[in-house]
């Protein structure tokens, strides 16, 4: 089988790093063939040693009870490998008849998955069973067992919630694989293991890119880079910088790569050189810090054997003349690698060069080599510098985590912990954070799931996002539903016009979609807790699924709750016709309060991103509820008053100014309703005052339209009248 190559090594992707974002469309599922309606360029074409010669022997030592190659034959079937069909029922089968014969973690896990998620009715849900083949599957050494384990008994899904078992799976499961991580972590590629995406980003997110909420689960820094590159050749005019900046930018791109294209070295390391090459002279002082980024590359390079031979000479002779290779020197002083007089390894020039990085790892190798020389006291103060710098960047770096839960589970107390209880619920989050971080090393099923994707075969990619989404995985939860659920149940339109009615199979499908979706929202995800809303706001008959708009106010609620104008838009509307909250009262003021909570967060939005984003909506939604409450106040008044006019023209006797809430505090009273009145208690500058001289406005410019009409001798149009005319403006 090793011999097979493998189908992601040819050249027939149908989507790469070129067009992905731009040609990127998941086709409808057809139940009748039970995949996905084939897209164009993708190729199913099976192996032909595969087909003659592996399945085959697989069938025959199955036949003859060989367990290993029962898995093998289980694992071709599952997941599609060497372009096989896929065969979910008999890939279950032969997982079960591979645990009857030996122990086998592998094969328990995957029954403990099908038994999970029952693959969309393929067999009935079990979670008890779940759970126990995932427990076999832990007992017996897969370390994806250990993975789920932890994730289900943190937030008790399946199980009685357990942080002290949760804290235990997660800290094994790091542990097993930190010597690995260790070994590859030199590579210097941040993309190559960022493989927790959603594919929803791939079109702009849920709701499209001018919509959708959350914040996008991957960045292109091919797109950041140019960016700085053209403001940087807008910043002069000398051609021979706007050289060493192309060629500096092109190389930086080259050699980090990103998670749809490898690092190149050789191309990167022919950019530097080029960059490098030109000659500095005193009055060209400008292009210093250019050529020295340059070399700094090229010494990374030699150093670590990076498409050039490893020469550390040539490595300590470019860093040495660089401003920010202080962590590498570091490094090599540590180690003994300065050639010079054949040098033994010098820690305390090896801590000045680390600390002269002033960054997270070379504070971090510092408190290595001060523990290494049982210098204690030293390196506790260390750690604790990493763990209270401002910058945050120790939560972004693997290392500094794992050594900080190693100190703070010798019994210190993590910030903002004061009992046992809240310190493992840190650990367990800043564990499951390591594995978020390192995805390449601790989730195969993402990698798997996006080179799928990359070749079409949306059935596969689903079944690893799937794998991934039961271990908590965030954006492997969101690709999960987006793959499940039709390709646009996001818009209101396609959720009010009528479509086919969906077969019991593409319910089961949907369904099970929704679930990734609350499991998502259970992570704050905001655009997964607005899609859960609108569909329980609108309903959707199509999957059975009827309106209830109460559930569709707690989505919303939670929305809210985390800044989201949507949310705040809709729970305005929701309070404007009385839909959701306590006894489905109507409530302009609370409408009107959300309205205006939603006006704040678009601004604020439209700061952050520096655009202009559309609130003509929320504009006319709060002219239409200060028409409404004033029409509806006006007529409860005149049942106290003599006369419409003194109910026109009364104002209160006070006016109590009041700075919107942002927050919780905006939905504490949703049980019992508003307990006061924003109109009479706003800061709108004479709101009610504005809309009484716009009426008049309105009527005068009609009565002037119509004596204008008869000066000229013009008829009115019989069939158009005044409330038609007010509508309408």
């Amino acid at each position: 089988m090793k011999q097979v190559p493998s189908k992601y090594d040819v050249n027939n992707k149908v989507f790469n790093r070129d067009n992905f974002e731009t040609s990127f469309q998941i086709p409808p599922y057809d139940s009748s063939i039970e995949d996905y309606k084939s897209v164009k360029g993708h190729t199913t074409n099976i192996n032909d040693t595969v087909l003659n010669s592996v399945l085959p022997q697989l069938e025959a030592l199955a036949t003859k009870r060989f367990a290993p190659a029962i898995v093998d034959l289980a694992d071709i079937y599952m997941f599609g490998n060497y372009s096989v069909p896929t065969n979910y029922l008999r890939a279950f089968e032969l997982y079960q008849e591979a645990c009857t014969i030996s122990a086998n973690g592998h094969a328990n896990f995957m029954l403990g998955f099908i038994y999970s998620t029952g693959l969309f009715d393929l067999i009935p849900k079990n979670k008890e069973l779940a759970i126990l083949h995932y427990t076999i599957a832990f007992e017996n050494g897969d370390p994806q067992a250990l993975l789920t384990l932890a994730y289900r008994y943190h937030h008790g899904l399946g199980v009685v919630p357990d942080c002290q078992v949760a804290h235990l799976y997660y800290s094994r499961a790091v542990q097993e694989k930190w010597n690995d991580y260790l070994k590859i972590q030199s590579t210097n590629n941040r993309y190559a293991n960022q493989y927790d995406i959603s594919i929803a980003d791939f079109k702009g997110g849920m709701f499209g890119s001018e919509l959708s909420e959350s914040p996008k689960s991957y960045e292109i820094d091919e797109i950041a880079l140019m960016n700085t590159l053209d403001k940087y050749k807008d910043s002069t005019d000398d051609p021979k910088l706007h050289l060493l900046a192309e060629l500096y930018i092109t190389g930086l791109l080259y050699f980090r790569g990103d998670f749809l294209r490898h690092s190149d070295y050789d191309k990167a390391l022919k950019c530097f050189r080029r960059c490098a090459a030109h000659e500095v002279s005193n009055d060209s002082h400008s292009y210093k810090p250019l050529i020295n980024r340059c070399n700094y590359y090229i010494g990374v390079m030699h150093l670590n054997g990076w498409g050039v031979e490893k020469d550390v000479g040539v490595a300590y002779e470019l860093l040495s003349l660089s401003t920010i290779g202080s962590f590498e020197l570091g490094n090599m002083y540590e180690n003994g690698l300065i050639i010079d007089n054949h040098q033994d390894p010098d820690l305390e020039l090896a801590i000045e060069h680390y600390n002269a990085s002033k960054s997270v790892d070379g504070y971090l190798a510092v408190y290595k080599i001060l523990r290494s020389l049982s210098r204690f006291e030293e390196a506790k103060k260390q750690l604790e510098l990493i763990i209270n710098l401002p910058s945050g960047n120790q939560y972004s770096n693997s290392k500094a985590l794992y050594e900080i839960n190693k100190y703070w589970e010798l019994g210190s107390l993590a910030p903002g912990s004061s009992t046992p209880k809240q310190l493992c619920e840190v650990l367990c989050a800043q564990y499951f954070r390591i594995i978020n971080l390192e995805t390449g090393l601790f989730m195969p099923s993402l990698d798997y799931a996006l080179n799928e994707l990359m070749l079409g075969n949306f059935k596969n990619a689903l079944l690893g996002y799937l794998i991934a989404a039961e271990q908590g995985m965030l954006y492997a939860q969101i690709s999960a539903a987006t793959l499940l659920m039709p390709e646009r149940p996001m818009s209101n339109q396609v959720m009010k016009h009528s479509t086919p009615k969906m077969d019991t199979k593409q319910q089961a499908r949907f369904l099970a979609g929704m679930e990734y979706l609350e499991l998502a929202s259970s992570r704050l995800d905001v655009d997964s807790t607005i899609l859960l809303g609108d569909i329980f706001h609108n309903g959707y008959e199509e999957a059975n699924i009827t309106v209830d708009h109460h559930k569709a106010y707690s989505y919303y609620t939670l929305a809210a709750k985390l800044g989201s104008p949507h949310a705040f838009f809709n729970l305005g509307y929701m309070y404007e016709y009385g839909y959701g909250p306590a006894n489905n009262t109507v409530d302009y003021s609370m409408a009107k309060r959300n309205y205006d909570e939603c006006f704040y967060h678009i601004n604020r939005r439209s700061h952050e991103q520096k655009t202009q984003l559309n609130t003509i909506p929320v504009n006319l939604a709060l002219l239409r509820v200060r028409l409404k409450h004033f029409f509806s106040s006006t007529k409860n008044d005149l049942n106290k008053s003599s006369s419409w006019w003194s109910a026109l023209f009364s104002q209160p006797d006070s006016v109590v100014v009041e700075t919107q809430p942002r927050g919780d505090e905006f939905h504490q009273n949703d049980a019992n309703g508003n307990d006061g009145d924003d109109f009479d208690n706003d800061n709108d500058d004479g709101g009610e005052w504005f809309l009484i001289l716009f009426i008049i406005g309105i009527l005068s410019m009609l009565s002037l339209q119509m004596i204008r009409r008869r000066q000229n001798g013009d008829q009115p149009n019989a069939n158009v009248d005044f409330q038609v005319h007010f509508v309408a403006l």
